[in-house]
């Protein structure tokens, strides 16, 4: 070669002339996946979409403690059945055939009585700084604002969260989280560095796309899963609004019940 490196015998030139030879098929640049298009080295080790957890997690064993949720669970039913409260879905869950799964349930036992679920979830809530809760100065028009939109005590909060069953496809469900901090939602808000910014959280408009409609669609098997894997019975709720601090709410996915008795957030995901 002639360039200034191959007089000193160390130019690339011709190997890489070789190379293209060998490689070069014809095609033009426009016959070609453009750049844009191809997969990335990361995105091509990823799951395949569709795959289940377990089939990825082949060989995680799952250690479910049957004598112990069973005897746990016979203890809650006959707790139930002193109260009288066969009627409510805290009992139909406990005692639900397991080949059924709730997802199957008729609609008259998928809008349940969720008190004791309710209660048991608010017992002893965290609590917010004094200071904090002395910050808060409220107009008189705010005041009647806060009453009649935020202000709840446990009795309307298991009103609503009743009313807010099925979540995103409820209109109750979308119009108590107008006014509230939600639990999706605390995080951008926190992180808000301008008050008119806020109102996009709290006026956002109902939308929809394939991602939304992939997770509408996957969560109940999901759900299924869950209960087919761990033998934990999931109750399903509407939006949950905290009596002490009304401003807050969150709509957790299920409510499971553990292999000793006790009541578990449930949060699924969805990845497309």
């Amino acid at each position: 070669c002639s360039c200034v490196a191959g007089i000193s015998g160390q130019c690339k030139h011709t190997a890489a002339l070789y190379e293209f030879i060998n490689t070069e098929t014809g095609e033009s640049k426009t016959s070609e996946q453009q750049t844009w298009h191809r997969p990335s080295e990361v995105l091509l080790t990823k799951y395949p979409k569709g795959e289940s957890i377990l089939e990825i997690l082949s060989n995680t064993s799952l250690d479910v403690t049957t004598s112990v949720r069973t005897e746990a669970q016979a203890n809650l039913t006959q707790e139930l059945q002193m109260f009288g409260l066969t009627s409510s879905s805290f009992y139909v869950c406990l005692t639900a055939d397991r080949e059924q799964g709730l997802t199957e349930y008729p609609k008259a036992k998928q809008k349940p009585e969720l008190e004791q679920v309710v209660k048991s979830l608010l017992h002893n809530p965290a609590k917010l700084p004094e200071q904090f809760l002395s910050d808060i100065n409220l107009s008189i028009e705010e005041s009647r604002f806060f009453n009649k939109n935020v202000l709840c005590d446990m009795e309307k909060a298991i009103e609503l969260c009743e009313a807010s069953l099925g979540q995103a496809s409820s209109p109750a469900w979308h119009n108590l989280r107008r006014f509230r901090i939600s639990a999706s939602r605390a995080g951008p808000i926190g992180g808000a560095k301008q008050d008119h910014t806020l109102l996009k959280y709290f006026f956002e408009e109902k939308s929809s796309n394939k991602y939304m409609q992939y997770g509408r669609e996957t969560e109940p098997k999901a759900r299924m899963r869950y209960e087919d894997q761990t033998g934990n019975k999931v109750l399903q709720t509407g939006a949950i609004i905290s009596p002490i601090y009304p401003w807050l709410c969150a709509s957790p996915d299920g409510i499971a019940i553990d292999g000793n008795g006790n009541l578990v957030v449930l949060e699924i995901k969805c990845p497309f």
